[in-house]
């Protein structure tokens, strides 16, 4: 039994907070990235009436709450996809973790937009560690008991590296992000782990409810359009008594007034196939204004 995710086929708009930087494709020589934008929920109706698979004790709870909890989908072979074009990789900063990447020795890491939308992979930002999330990850496996027993939202999950991390320190873990392939990405990572995420495709943010006893956000500040009303939305969540942790590589656009920083590792570059390349990133605690 599952329950539906009733927001697909009746919201108007749901804006996308996981965009990966302006200018990758010429860094790395493949998918190019465009500004900030938004994704109608014409693009998501191909799932309507469809959703993932969810096992775990935490699902009850999450259900209770009015997160809606997704089923296996019939219309996108999603998982199939995800398998034929990466490979199982570790996480660099966090290698006991192993994800299913798109690296450098796959086919597609070189792929234009279209050659990789023709494979059936359309903005895979899930397919690649970004550095905040890694850094987040990190943190998580480091204090583990700050984590255990309580339940924990991954925001903007993509492959859900710190998910799994807090998965790993026995916390109950919803991934929530909008890109059904991503939180199909997410789950083929949690048993890689031998974890279990519930995962939700619905759009979480303006949600202040008690549902999470930990937010972690990592990676998801890419532009000053979405930076303020997310920022905005974390602070009143740990204003409700959420901890809630970010993991940012300092793109310029997260405003770090009244951030407590909890931690700063040398995590992996936007560009770096092969470790040669680190950046600077930070893991703060959201404090409420």
């Amino acid at each position: 039994m599952a329950a539906r995710c009733n927001e697909v086929p009746s919201c108007p708009q749901v804006t996308k907070y996981r965009k990966p930087p302006q200018g990758f494709a010429s860094r790395r020589g493949g998918f190019t990235h465009p500004g900030w934008e938004t994704t109608t929920c014409a693009r998501r109706a191909l799932l309507a009436g469809s959703a993932h698979d969810v096992r775990g004790s935490a699902r009850e709870y999450f259900l209770s709450l009015g997160v809606a909890i997704e089923e296996e989908p019939r219309v996108l072979n999603l998982r199939d996809t995800i398998l034929r074009h990466t490979e199982v990789a570790p996480a660099r900063l966090c290698p006991e973790i192993r994800l299913h990447l798109v690296t450098a020795r796959c086919p597609l890491f070189r792929a234009t937009e279209d050659e990789a939308a023709r494979a059936g992979l359309v903005e895979p930002y899930w397919a690649f560690s970004w550095a905040g999330g890694q850094a987040l990850a990190r943190y998580v496996l480091d204090h583990p008991a700050e984590f255990a027993g309580r339940t924990v939202l991954d925001f903007g999950a993509g492959g859900a590296v710190e998910g799994i991390a807090a998965a790993l320190a026995s916390a109950s873990v919803l991934a929530a992000d909008i890109d059904p392939m991503a939180i199909e990405a997410a789950r083929l990572n949690a048993a890689l782990a031998g974890v279990v995420l519930e995962t939700t495709t619905c759009d979480l943010v303006g949600r202040v409810d008690r549902a999470w006893d930990v937010v972690l956000a990592g990676d998801v500040f890419y532009g000053y359009e979405m930076a303020t009303p997310l920022v905005t939305w974390l602070r009143a969540l740990a204003a409700r008594g959420a901890t809630v942790l970010i993991g940012d590589p300092d793109r310029g656009f997260l405003d770090t007034t009244g951030l407590v920083a909890l931690s700063r590792y040398d995590a992996p570059a936007d560009n770096d196939a092969d470790g040669s390349f680190l950046r600077p990133t930070t893991v703060y605690r959201v404090t409420p204004v």
